[in-house]
């Protein structure tokens, strides 16, 4: 972890070889706050897994995967001084033994029995897709 001062440094020097050179940069963090400040996409792992990609400003936005709904519901939000955390209950799978299906299953409020087939990336919009049976059945 970089201090505060040190980290927003690093990140500007990178924004700026980045707009210099017209690359594209990988962040790999656990930081929101970077990701919704630096990042135009992002990939939201769980288990070692993608669960979640899109635009930052639509998958922070509207959240599609269960786990990075609890993921963003469970970050302390400034000006809600005493408001309680929603952490995401449970255990995360053995990592050296993972089960065939939906890796974040054990913890999912939504849970259905169909999730314990393996389960694959879906469309969750033009530019989006989540890991999820949910998907696809909010639109019918």
């Amino acid at each position: 972890a970089l201090d505060v001062t040190i980290q927003a440094q690093v990140l500007e020097l990178i924004s700026d070889i980045r707009a210099r050179l017209g690359m594209s940069v990988a962040l790999i963090t656990h930081d929101l706050g970077v990701v919704a400040e630096h990042c135009d996409r992002v990939m939201v792992m769980y288990a070692g897994q993608v669960v979640e990609e899109g635009p930052t400003a639509e998958v922070i936005g509207a959240p599609r995967h269960p786990y990075t709904q609890g993921l963003l519901a469970s970050i302390p939000r400034p000006g809600l001084r005493g408001q309680p955390i929603h952490p995401i209950e449970g255990q995360v799978p053995d990592l050296i033994d993972l089960p065939p299906q939906c890796r974040f299953y054990s913890r999912c409020a939504q849970r259905r029995d169909a999730c314990l087939a393996p389960v694959d990336m879906r469309a969750a919009g033009p530019l989006r897709r989540a890991r999820c049976i949910l998907i696809g059945e909010d639109e019918a």
